[in-house]
């Protein structure tokens, strides 16, 4: 949606907050309720990559375990011996 500058009637830019022509200050609109809504909604890219980052670090830290577990039932020894 375009805006326009309520004392001269010129084109704005989204970022503008000085009318380019008269120089008068832009009158900023509140936000509607479904913006608000629309932007508590919004779940940043950053959280989704730590968020995906954790839960695989605890996947593999889990499945180490496990096997440490099947290991020690298995020789009764807590080490591994990859060398085998």
């Amino acid at each position: 949606m375009k805006k326009f500058c309520y004392n001269c009637g010129a084109e704005l830019g989204p970022e503008d907050t000085i009318c380019p022509k008269c120089g008068k200050p832009v009158l900023v609109e509140a936000p509607t309720e479904e913006e608000k809504a629309a932007e508590k909604k919004k779940f940043p890219l950053k959280k989704i990559i730590l968020f995906s980052a954790i839960g695989i670090a605890a996947a593999i830290v889990l499945t180490f375990a496990i096997l440490m577990i099947i290991n020690f039932a298995k020789t009764g020894s807590w080490s591994f011996n990859f060398l085998k």
